[in-house]
């Protein structure tokens, strides 16, 4: 049995149309029909980005460019991709785009086989390069043991995309048939797990992938590169090296074989399906610093600027104040917050025609991260946020949404400190400090905290440029609602009890009241 499966031409992106149906479309649709889709949508974000990822190397090779503000500015002005552009691009390279050919099979190293020590092929159930996987001990889908997890060809793709770029690090000793690659010992980091990738979101496809597409030339944003010499993977002859090299320009960073990789399909009746993979160490670029879609943040301690990874506790909002700083200000002003994604930096190239279109609809940006301990997956993030446009193209907006977070950190420190004060008074005895610390930690009121304020810095996020004073009531009541719920329902007594709720709340209060004074006229 032949096994086929064109990229370019069968459906595998999951995606909402405008009109809310979900269905499956092809590479080639997906930008020939990309006004009428609203969002690549489904159950793994980690597929999401990576399909976002493919489809702007795709555009660039579309359009050739954009090479400056002018070029972007047409195509995103035009409304929609050139159909005939599209078509002729994908008639060009239409023999890279097979899933499983022989000689250019999509994104994988043709002819590679990992081997045992008895030379035979011992390629990876599919199901160990799945972060969700049970054969990687995570917390969400978990599947059975008993028999091997079985893929359709667009489900392999898929899986093979969130592998590239959210392949995990660690010990691998594989030994393979192609010499050049040579015997494996580790995994390197794949590109988009040392961060939290961000993209903008517009009202259809067309408008997120303009919103993303980025200029790129011999600055930026890989700075020294000809970018003429650049192109995606697919473009490409295979390469059959591993370890560290210098990345050609953005499309190859844009769309990195970190992984060797090679689908193993075979037949089932009369389908084709994945229950193998064949995978070993690929291409390691050492950009993370550049990567257009991580945002950077400032540390509090020495100043420098440093890509913040994915946290259990940190939802996207928290990382506002980083999110929408201005790249100028963080050059010069160090208490700057640090540094934003290069397409909310870039949004003021089309700022006019977007309120043109969209008056003063708000914009909109979606993030997506991976959490890992080494080799284990933890758990993903996925987080949405809508925000005014003024978030990218005015710095004093900028300003106080730095602020805003500010205020809420600092009242977060507040609710640390009480707490801290409670376990300290109601342990006794000069408790250790892991002690304190573990008795802080069972109380949930930082977590509690925190999740309050969500919905609160949303609307006020959407609500910039009038009173703050409603954020700040939000984040008093947050901070008291947290120790009201954590501590004082607690069932306990003793006089102990009741001088460690006395210390903590004294210390709530009166932090709160240096932080957020009352307004003169206000409760006391």
């Amino acid at each position: 049995m032949k096994h086929d499966f064109d990229v370019a031409l069968d459906p595998w992106i999951p995606c909402r149309a405008v009109d809310g149906r979900w269905r499956l479309v092809s590479l080639r649709d997906a930008l020939r029909e990309a006004t009428d889709i609203e969002a690549i949508e489904t159950s793994r974000p980690l597929e999401a980005i990576s399909i976002y990822r493919i489809l702007l190397a795709a555009v660039h090779g579309i359009v050739g460019g954009p090479r400056d503000v002018k070029e972007r500015q047409s195509i995103y002005e035009r409304g929609s991709f050139d159909h005939s552009l599209v078509d002729s691009y994908f008639e060009r390279w239409k023999d890279r785009f097979g899933l499983f050919d022989a000689l250019h099979p999509f994104l994988q190293t043709p002819g590679l086989s990992v081997v045992d020590k008895f030379g035979l092929e011992s390629p990876l159930p599919v199901e160990t390069v799945i972060p969700d996987s049970i054969i990687n001990k995570t917390l969400f889908n978990h599947h059975s043991d008993a028999r091997p997890l079985e893929l359709d060809p667009a489900e392999a793709l898929r899986v093979l995309l969130m592998l590239q770029y959210y392949g995990l690090p660690g010990l691998a000793k594989k030994k393979v048939n192609i010499g050049s690659i040579g015997e494996q010992y580790s995994f390197f980091t794949a590109p988009l797990l040392p961060g939290i990738a961000t993209m903008l979101s517009g009202p259809n496809l067309f408008e997120t992938l303009c919103l993303n597409l980025v200029i790129y030339n011999d600055t930026e944003p890989l700075a020294g590169i000809d970018p003429d010499s650049d192109a995606p993977a697919w473009e490409r002859e295979p390469s059959f090296v591993s370890g560290n090299r210098q990345a050609s320009g953005y499309l190859d960073y844009l769309v990195p074989i970190s992984r060797h990789a090679r689908l193993v399909p075979e037949a089932s009746g009369d389908k084709t399906v994945v229950r193998a993979i064949h995978v070993t160490q690929g291409t390691a670029f050492k950009h993370e610093a550049l990567e257009p879609m991580f945002h950077k943040a400032r540390s509090k301690k020495d100043k420098s600027l440093y890509i913040p990874k994915a946290s259990e506790e940190k939802a996207l909002w928290r990382e506002s104040a980083a999110l929408f700083a201005f790249a100028s200000l963080a050059d010069e002003n160090p208490d700057n917050h640090g540094e934003r994604p290069k397409s909310f930096s870039q949004f003021a190239h089309l700022r006019s025609a977007f309120k043109k279109r969209h008056g003063s609809m708000p914009l909109g940006c979606e993030s997506f991260a991976l959490l890992n301990d080494k080799a284990s997956p933890l758990l993903w993030r996925n987080d949405r946020l809508a925000f005014p446009e003024t978030a990218l193209s005015d710095a004093n907006t900028a300003r106080t949404i730095g602020v805003s977070i500010d205020l809420a950190d600092s009242a977060g420190s507040c609710v640390f400190a009480a707490i801290s004060a409670f376990a300290r008074t109601s342990l006794g005895n000069n408790p250790a400090g892991s002690d304190v610390s573990n008795l802080r930690k069972s109380t949930g009121a930082e977590a509690l905290y925190w999740a309050a304020l969500e919905p609160p810095f949303k609307l006020h996020l959407a609500s910039l440029g009038g009173s703050d004073e409603a954020w700040r009531d939000a984040i008093r009541s947050a901070a008291l609602d947290a120790y009201s719920t954590c501590i004082e329902s607690r069932s306990a007594s003793g006089t102990r009890f009741y001088a460690a709720l006395a210390a903590g709340k004294q210390t709530l209060e009166s932090g709160l009241a240096k932080i957020l004074p009352r307004s003169k006229g206000g409760e006391g």
